[in-house]
């Protein structure tokens, strides 16, 4: 089988016989937006990192997603959580943990959450000695300590952050905190020492005799087992993270990129070009930092160097000419910046280095770019060339036309530049306010938002200002269809447009909201800070899942399954119409509720599926769905998803289950009437207006389906034995079977629904699940050779 495929086929077999209140506990909303990384492996902020040995490391980001390296690359680790995971620590591979909102811990097969004993704050740091006496500290004095069953609270005595945490031994272990109290545990009980105006971050040491702890101030503390002692850092900056291998090689890491090193002699301090927040050390020769959008350095006992050069480029700005060509802006003030440009095959630099800002274009051969210095470039696409600079070093911010004779730009300063084919003029149109955004429908419709939450609107005539404030929040962006327009801003802050007048719309935010496309007055997006995404649906905006926690700046489409977004730290979001698989409560039957615990998207090519699933004449068609979900109340429950891409007539598609004893039986009966109360395993399609679509119809490449299929708990087509539990990975595929065949071809398609009588009780069942337990052995036993 397909080696990652086999992971995560082996984490959710594993996770579905856990007890559903472990996955209640911390369930996943997959985003349906996927994240574009052309040279990285993400663009999340990595907060942690541990390992075991060179090629096998763990590192966490702010998303809490765990990546894990096994010498070739970085590969995603399935969590049961989307939240911040601040801290990495274990014994062995088959027992890590990571801390946050919550613990969780790595067995070696997946990730499951630990039961806290009751509801917790954040915890930023964790430490033990074994599996069965590890502990974690956090928030408001939280200390827990883990026996390899249980969670017990232990009282401190303080209320202040616990930052940091680290022993010599079950009897020896020292806790940092935000007051500048440590405190020590001596194998009886906890005692605390203050240093006045200090903010400890992080604890850690070689012995009882050789403690260290670091402050937000800059400096280094040290305990030789009777005092603590101020030490020279040779910086000021505020200090994160200690880690080290012995008493002369010990690493800390300090805001803006700098890494404070002793050697047994002296601290000295350097500045990496990576802004790093957790260090961990293997040997004095293989040192790990990972920090701000994927930032991974090592340091080999002489020089650091960039894994993964991280914070590069943040993009501002997104346009595509509708033709696959698409556009992302560097945004300003980053070194080496370049306009990058997806063909819808190779991802390519362009143009000269320099700050860039808004993006549109009529087509290829025509696209238009702002920036510093009030420069506005021009793609003929062959070349970049600066088409104007004006003598004031203002940064435009925003452009847009309704030809290459009629282009606006906006930036900050009250004055609007229009170009006529000609040349460029400034324009008063009665703003006192910085400009932040510039979109119409046509030369003779034309606005313009600032920083005040004003809009002003050009007629083709004259300016006039249409929309006034109040409160008077900065409007960031402006878009919509002839007729309908949105407009968004500070706080979370939506305008509409329709019927002629201007209203505030319910917002589901709080958030900063710095961009704004539609493209029908049913279907718009907004993004923001911390990876904000709403969707209105033409009734409400909603908060949806976007994948990420960094900064978004802008989005574009070409249609409503074509769309972009862009974002801090090089963050590409890119929708297709393709979705996880999903259950809505108005599909099910009487009664019965249908949960997604956690969902997934596999790709998988046809080799791997002949290989591994024994099938033959079977064509992928999308990637393999693989998902969880709880059902109560009924004993059936209706899934579905919606793909974009397939292509040809209905009767060719089969739609696979995936089994783990490498087989891939159909679902089946096809039936484009069938209801909640159909037979399981059956399955339809249908249209983007909820039309069912017959087996006689061909079906186009450019349109978005839904594929609907039904399963029993505990039939056939539900792998998982557990009761309340449905597990089934999915995949649509085109029968190939030569028209010359006709016998192989209706034996194949004589598994679909009968052929699936299998009832989990019977040998073959069991097999797979042996199958699946001798694999799981055989990869904890040669760890190195099968990942």
């Amino acid at each position: 089988m397909h080696r990652y495929l086999l992971r995560k086929m082996m984490f959710f077999c594993g996770a579905a016989l856990l007890i559903a209140t472990t996955w209640v506990a911390g369930t996943v909303k997959a985003s349906d937006w996927e994240l574009l990384t052309p040279g990285k492996f993400t663009t999340e902020n990595l907060n942690a990192i541990y390992g075991f040995a060179s090629d096998d490391l763990y590192a966490a980001s702010s998303k809490g997603t765990i990546f894990h390296y096994d010498g070739n690359g970085w590969k995603e680790m399935v969590t049961p959580i989307t939240c911040r995971i601040n801290s990495l620590w274990g014994t062995d591979a088959n027992n890590l943990y990571a801390v946050g909102a919550t613990i969780l811990r790595y067995n070696g097969i997946y990730w499951e959450t630990v039961d806290t004993g009751g509801e917790i704050d954040v915890l930023y740091d964790v430490w033990g000695t074994a599996p069965d006496n590890m502990y974690a500290v956090g928030r408001f004095g939280t200390l827990l300590h883990y026996d390899g069953t249980n969670c017990t609270k232990i009282d401190t005595g303080v209320t202040t952050t616990l930052t940091g945490i680290w022993g010599s031994g079950p009897n020896d272990i020292y806790i940092s905190s935000i007051s500048g109290t440590i405190l020590h545990y001596d194998g009886t009980a906890w005692t605390k020492k203050t240093i006045k105006g200090q903010y400890f971050n992080d604890v850690w040491g070689t012995a009882p005799d050789n403690v260290y702890a670091v402050s937000s101030s800059g400096a280094i503390f040290h305990f030789n087992g009777k005092k603590w002692r101020k030490k020279k850092s040779n910086t000021n900056r505020t200090l994160t993270n200690i880690t080290g291998t012995d008493k002369d090689n010990i690493y800390v890491t300090a805001y803006s990129g700098r890494i404070v090193q002793y050697n047994g002699k002296k601290w000295t301090s350097k500045t990496l070009n990576n802004s790093i927040s957790g260090v961990f050390a293997l040997s004095s020769q293989e040192v790990f930092g990972v920090g701000l959008s994927g930032a991974i350095v090592k340091y080999d006992g002489k020089k650091w160097s960039s894994m993964f050069p991280g914070n590069f480029h943040t993009y501002s700005d997104v346009w595509g000419d509708g033709t696959g060509h698409v556009y992302f802006a560097p945004q300003s003030n980053q070194r080496n910046a370049r306009v990058l440009h997806y063909n819808g095959i190779d991802w390519v630099e362009e143009g000269k280095s320099g700050s860039y800002g808004g993006l549109w274009g009529t087509s290829t051969n025509s696209v238009y770019n702002v920036g510093d210095n009030h420069a506005v470039r021009r793609s003929d696409g062959i070349e970049w060339t600066d088409m104007y600079r004006g003598k004031k070093k203002i940064h435009l911010s925003s452009i847009w036309g309704s030809n290459d004779t009629d282009i606006y730009t906006v930036g900050h300063s009250t004055r609007v530049r229009h170009y006529n084919g000609k040349e460029w003029n400034t324009i008063k149109i009665g703003s006192k306010k910085p400009l932040t955004d510039v979109w119409g429908t046509s030369s003779e419709e034309v606005y313009v938002t600032n920083k005040i939450g004003q809009i002003f609107k050009y007629d083709g005539a004259k300016w006039k200002k249409i929309y006034n404030s109040s409160p008077r929040l900065p409007l960031h962006s402006i878009h919509g269809t002839d007729g309908n327009i949105f407009a968004v801003g500070t706080a979370g802050r939506i305008l509409n447009y329709k019927d002629g007048a201007w209203s505030s719309m319910n917002s589901p935010s709080e958030d900063r909201l710095s961009d704004v496309w539609s493209s029908d007055p049913d279907n718009a997006y907004a993004v923001g800070d911390w990876g904000s995404m709403l969707h209105y649906d033409g009734s409400a905006w909603k908060k949806i899942e976007s994948g990420t926690t960094q900064d978004l700046y802008g989005i574009w489409g070409s249609n409503a399954n074509d769309i972009y977004a862009v974002g801090y730290g090089g963050t590409i979001l890119y929708f297709s119409g393709n979705t996880d698989v999903k259950a809505n409560e108005n599909e099910q039957a009487s009664g019965a509720k249908v949960k997604i615990l956690d969902s997934a998207r596999i790709e998988i090519n046809q080799e791997t599926l002949e290989a591994d699933h024994k099938t033959k004449h079977r064509k992928p068609v999308t990637g393999a769905r693989m998902f969880i979900a709880s059902i109560f109340g009924s004993t059936k429950g209706t899934f579905h998803y919606n793909v974009r891409g397939v292509s040809g007539p209905v009767n060719k598609l089969r739609l696979l289950k995936l089994l783990p004893d490498g087989t891939a039986p159909e679902f089946g009966p096809y039936n484009p009437v069938a209801t909640s109360y159909s037979p399981t395993g059956t399955w339809l399609m249908k249209n983007s207006a909820g039309t069912p679509i017959l087996e006689t119809e061909e079906l186009d490449s450019a349109r978005v389906y839904t594929v609907f299929f039904i399963i029993e708990d505990n039939s056939a087509y539900d792998i998982n034995p557990t009761t309340g539990l449905i597990y089934d990975p999915v995949l649509l595929t085109e029968d190939t079977t030569p028209d010359e065949s006709p016998s192989e071809n209706n034996t194949s398609k004589s598994s679909a629904g009968c052929a699936l009588a299998r009832d989990l009780d019977t040998p073959a069942f069991e097999l797979a699940l042996l199958l699946i337990l001798a694999i799981i052995f055989l990869r904890l036993r040669s760890k190195k050779k099968n990942q």
